[in-house]
């Protein structure tokens, strides 16, 4: 990566970055709750229950078949069912009459700082 030129200290720099990024991909995940864990092993210990577990909770089984079926890709997107709100947006309209109103708005402090 450096050429002949390299750092006086190369795994600072390199183990910092990766840190970081461990750091990073940390925050994205949903943090454990308090009583997430002693769920969790509950659950692994008995699994007789599990089956009857949807796709939208937290863990579900997928059958074989299906895993085989993608190509045994196990990314949690194939098989989790992921239930979408409808978001009601205002008529394109409003929208354009609102940005109309913010520009003009805009426009006037402008004029009232160049005045000063």
């Amino acid at each position: 990566m450096f050429g002949k030129f390299r750092p006086i200290l190369p795994n600072i720099g390199k183990t910092a970055w990766r840190r970081k990024r461990r750091h990073a991909k940390r925050n994205r995940r949903n943090p454990l709750a308090a009583s997430d864990l002693p769920d969790i092993v509950r659950r692994f210990r008995d699994p007789s229950g599990e089956a009857a577990r949807s796709r939208s909770e937290q863990s579900f089984f997928v059958p074989k078949e299906e895993i085989a079926a993608n190509g045994y890709d196990l990314s949690v997107n194939k098989c989790k069912k992921v239930a979408y709100k409808a978001v009601a947006y205002p008529p394109s309209g409003e929208i354009l009459r609102r940005l109309r109103e913010l520009e003009a708005k805009i426009s006037r402090h402008l004029d009232g700082l160049s005045t000063r």
